[in-house]
């Protein structure tokens, strides 16, 4: 079976020998894949097993931005981590606070993502 992204909330891949966060423009389940377009429009394609996956969460933050699994938003000055919590549904988090994605996503704003910013959550 293969789907092409436009089909679906379009996920995002982090590349994990690339250190680098992709669009996925196909999921291909046969070859349990995914394709990209890297620089100069050139497709690849990850295998599963070589990127992690970014779940588009069907939610902008203020600024229109979708919010993916693993993204980092800031609302009032404060970093949380975007995760999904079993039986409580997309969550933003961080050491002393979990919040509900939903209730807070209007006031989020996309700062980063934990692959390629993992610094914002340490500083």
């Amino acid at each position: 079976m293969f789907i092409e992204a436009k089909d679906m909330l379009r996920p995002k891949i982090y590349v994990i020998n690339k250190r680098k966060v992709y669009n996925v423009d196909y999921v291909s389940f046969d070859d349990k894949s995914y394709g990209v377009t890297e620089k100069y429009g050139l497709y690849e394609e990850y295998t599963f097993n070589e990127v992690a996956l970014m779940e588009n969460t069907g939610y902008k933050d203020k600024n229109g931005k979708y919010i993916y699994l693993g993204d980092i938003v800031e609302i009032v000055g404060t970093l949380f981590e975007v995760k999904y919590k079993i039986f409580k549904g997309y969550a933003i988090e961080n050491e002393d606070y979990t919040l509900s994605l939903e209730a807070n996503f209007d006031t989020a704003t996309v700062v980063g993502n934990i692959y390629e910013n993992k610094e914002l959550l340490n500083g």
